[in-house]
């Protein structure tokens, strides 16, 4: 499965990189600006968003969750430090999408990919 990493905090997006790759799968990206999702998506095709919601730029990640869907139903996986039931409710909003609370450990991430619909998982 490929996936865009959508985070603001380097040392995550490394994180996170490393466990994708250990569970199989290629990350074709990574911007910590929700202004820079929907070109991302455009140009690589990720079957997986991995998605914040606190992001550098203008765009949260609720948006730029929302604005990713004009162009792909790609599933977004937020990983997120928020778990208020008001954020966790405007999140999921998105179609499509699932919520992990950081810190998120690999066997997480792993349960959450293999959680998707079969017909989200395939590469």
């Amino acid at each position: 499965m490929t996936a865009l990493i959508v985070e603001d905090e380097a040392v995550s997006v490394m994180l996170f990189r490393r466990f994708l790759n250990r569970l199989g799968h290629t990350v074709v990206a990574a911007t910590a600006k929700g202004e820079e999702v929907q070109a991302l998506a455009e140009a690589h095709n990720p079957e997986l968003v991995l998605m914040d919601i606190s992001l550098a730029g203008e765009m949260n990640g609720i948006e730029a969750a929302t604005k990713l869907r004009e162009i792909s139903d790609a599933p977004v996986l937020y990983l997120t430090g928020y778990s208020a039931d008001e954020i966790r409710t405007r999140a999921l909003q998105v179609s499509n999408s699932f919520f992990l609370v950081k810190p998120v450990v690999e066997t997480q991430l792993s349960a959450a990919i293999e959680a998707l619909p079969p017909s989200m998982r395939e590469a």
